[in-house]
């Protein structure tokens, strides 16, 4: 990871440590602390934090989201996958769940049952022309085309909300753009979402949604201009 993230993760670690002394049994403090190592590359340590939230809170359903969360960022898709599955036994209108167990579905190439999922996550959040756009277009075009529909309307949403002064996460145009296959938008993007330093900067080194750019020079160039901080 780039220099910037180590000095991130030590002063991270020493508010989760003061955290877990202050009240162990917190089960929120273990499960961030997990999702907090993932992203920082240690995958083994998280899952014995998250295990450990788990054992001490094991109905939270963002804990059960974020549990999954993490294989899926492992590349553990079936993990993920049972995970997100039981997430939804537990609480069935979360539509993060059904997006998440689509992206695992997507992963494990499984296109109708990915479809079944992003569908539902759309509906669950309002997005019924999208969620109908998505499944019409699948059925009669099949799943590429069904996922360009989807990104083509995202966008032209993602725009709207930017023209009525709406912030609109750089991340979510790269990923539209990601789902067209479009890889100079993507990138352009890429390096917007490294800039806002948010969430979803410190998702960039280990979102397997993004493994299609990895191998171009400007990705590991993108992740090191973190480091400037």
């Amino acid at each position: 990871p780039p220099r910037f993230a180590d000095a991130l993760l030590d002063r991270a670690e020493r508010a989760f440590h003061r955290g877990a002394v202050l009240n162990p049994n917190f089960a929120d403090i273990r499960h961030h602390y997990g999702l907090c190592l993932t992203l920082f590359g240690r995958g083994e340590e998280a899952l014995r934090q998250v295990e450990r939230a788990n054992q001490l809170d094991p109905f939270f359903p963002g804990l059960q989201l974020h549990t999954g969360r993490i294989y899926f960022f492992l590349r553990d898709y079936e993990r993920a996958r049972r995970q997100f599955a039981r997430t939804l036994d537990l609480h069935p209108g979360y539509a993060a769940a059904h997006e998440y167990l689509g992206d695992a579905y997507h992963m494990i190439v499984m296109p109708e049952e990915t479809i079944v999922q992003w569908r539902a996550a759309l509906a669950l959040t309002g997005d019924s022309e999208q969620a109908r756009l998505l499944e019409e277009t699948f059925c009669t075009s099949g799943f590429d085309a069904a996922v360009h529909a989807l990104a083509r309307k995202q966008l032209e949403q993602l725009q709207q909300k930017s023209a009525r002064g709406e912030h609109v996460p750089a991340y979510h145009y790269m990923m539209a753009y990601m789902r067209l296959g479009d890889t100079e938008q993507a990138f352009s993007w890429l390096g917007k979402t490294a800039e806002e330093r948010t969430w979803f900067a410190l998702q960039l080194g280990v979102n397997p949604l993004l493994d299609p750019l990895r191998n171009d020079p400007r990705f590991a160039k993108t992740i090191a201009s973190l480091a400037l901080t």
